[in-house]
């Protein structure tokens, strides 16, 4: 199973209760000092912790593993998620640490685990709001590659009471190696606005958000894989002179053909186009507090998005023996014979997923002393339409250090186990890791917390959780007349028929 696709097949109808207890020294939890927000207390950040960028990407969330199984990279805006699932939708294709935001920082493990039900560390992260006056912040960056990023935010109030802000990110990272096929490695734009109604008497804030995304990240699962040769002492050394870390493994041919899963049409894409996420979000958030001290906060997202990932999965890699007529398209046009030493195999995984989510947590609060009682509710649903094609390619191996190309069988027609698109470089449609689901999931929790300083030296925060999800939906898990699961084979799709006569149809 993919990484991510848990939150697709859970079980429907499940429920969990979830309790967390932590203590520690309130003075050894230094606060960001950047941070204006309340929300980001001693008791729920980690203090002077840099969880900004990852060693693959320049500009994206770290994974922090913890020794228990996760399927997604936890980021909140607000309080909430960014994305429901990162499969297909992932975090890096609309957030990024940027100058739309007020304050970024890490989350506890016990504070993520009740306020949203997933364990690990978040990303903490809230919308820089408009302020009195005239307010503008620009990042930006670049490096040695060739990388191009931009940052704006620009604030301030329009009338009494009201306040407004606009931020603008644009990307364009060519990666630390080129590639033939695509002009960018990520090239993500992402925009918001924000209006924001201060109530009088300074009891809270009522805001609206629109944020639009169109990103497109090339590099997160098509570029991370070479040659090399393995030593055998747990150290590696390059193949020939193809360089690692600064040359690209992917073919100067930007060209997939597949199947789809929903329609058997076979189609035409590339990479860069394949790659697409868009997304539009409105959001609504309130924050008010009565005369005894008593505040209410509620937040309100709808997404409306289109998700995507392609994997270029390295499958095997053989020996050219003589005798298997390989040709590849040379620089002029023409088709020459293929004489390297080695051919790999790769797999195009087309993820695709159109998503609709809705978003609503409420939460009640007091302080009392020197301790705060919390309680909240969650109320998370989602909706997609998903589908993941797969097709198989092979490709030159080269040496030299140049482009891989992609190789033409010329004898495709002799290979039985193989079914080509007639053209004899793509074979073998949705034949490894097809899937489709088109369905919903519902989640609602209800969460209560106390945090208490004790001492000036010693906090105490713990709190539960209960939660309940259901899920419905059809996928492609057919069975046969004798009740067992049909596998994939070549040409599988919503519509085919089996070996044994099966049709292919979605079932719940």
């Amino acid at each position: 199973m993919k990484k991510g696709m848990k939150q697709i097949f859970r079980q429907a109808g499940t429920a969990a209760v979830l309790l967390a207890l932590t203590c520690g020294s309130a003075l050894a939890q230094e606060q960001n000092a950047s941070s204006k927000n309340d929300d980001s207390s001693n008791s729920k950040e980690e203090g002077n912790r840099n969880v900004m960028l990852n060693a693959a990407s320049a500009n994206g969330p770290r994974e922090i593993q913890i020794g228990l199984p996760s399927a997604d990279v936890n980021v909140l805006e607000n309080g909430i998620p960014v994305t429901y699932a990162t499969n297909p939708h992932s975090v890096n294709s609309l957030w990024r640490a940027d100058a739309s935001l007020s304050h970024v920082g890490l989350l506890k493990i016990s504070e993520t685990a009740i306020t949203t039900g997933n364990i690990g560390y978040a990303v903490n992260s809230f919308t820089q709001l408009g302020q009195k006056g005239f307010n503008g912040t620009l990042n930006y960056k670049s490096n040695h590659f060739g990388m191009q990023e931009f940052s704006l935010n620009l604030n301030g109030d329009i009338a009494k009471d009201w306040y407004y802000s606009g931020s603008i990110y644009q990307d364009f990272d060519p990666g630390t190696f080129k590639i033939k096929s695509t002009p960018f490695q990520d090239r993500t734009q992402i925009y918001k606005f924000a209006l924001t109604k201060k109530y009088n008497e300074g009891r809270g804030e009522l805001t609206a958000i629109y944020h639009y995304s169109n990103s497109h990240p090339v590099y997160m699962y098509a570029t991370q894989s070479a040659p090399f040769v393995y030593v055998g002492d747990g150290s590696v050394k390059e193949f020939g002179q193809f360089a690692l870390g600064t040359t690209s493994y992917l073919p100067m041919d930007n060209e997939m053909v597949y199947r789809d899963m929903r329609t058997g049409e076979v189609c035409k894409t590339n990479l860069y186009d394949a790659v697409q996420n868009k997304g539009s979000e409105f959001t609504l958030m309130n924050n008010y507090t009565w005369d005894n001290g008593l505040n209410w906060k509620t937040i309100m997202k709808y997404d409306h998005s289109t998700g995507s990932c392609v994997y270029q999965t390295p499958m095997s890699l053989d020996q050219n023996e003589a005798g298997i007529n390989y040709l590849y398209e040379a620089a002029d046009g023409s088709m020459k014979p293929y004489t390297g030493d080695y051919v790999q195999s790769r797999m195009s995984c087309l993820n695709r997923g159109f998503i609709d989510s809705f978003m609503f947590t409420t939460e009640l609060s007091r302080k009392a002393g020197n301790s705060t009682w919390r309680l909240g509710l969650n109320e998370w649903y989602y909706d997609i339409d998903y589908a993941s094609a797969t097709t198989m390619y092979d490709q030159s191996v080269p040496t030299d250090g140049s482009y891989p190309v992609r190789l033409y069988n010329a004898d495709y027609a002799t290979y039985a186990d193989r079914t080509y698109a007639g053209n004899g470089y793509y074979y073998d449609f949705n034949k490894n890791a097809s899937e489709y689901y088109k369905g919903h999931e519902n989640k609602i929790a209800l969460y209560f917390t106390h945090d208490w300083d004790v001492t000036d030296q010693l906090n105490l925060y713990y709190g539960a959780r209960l939660e309940y999800q259901a899920l419905r939906g059809d996928n492609a898990a057919v069975k046969n007349a004798e009740g067992n699961y049909v596998g994939r084979f070549a040409d599988y799709y919503l519509g085919a028929t089996a070996a044994d006569g099966t049709k292919i149809a979605p079932r719940p």
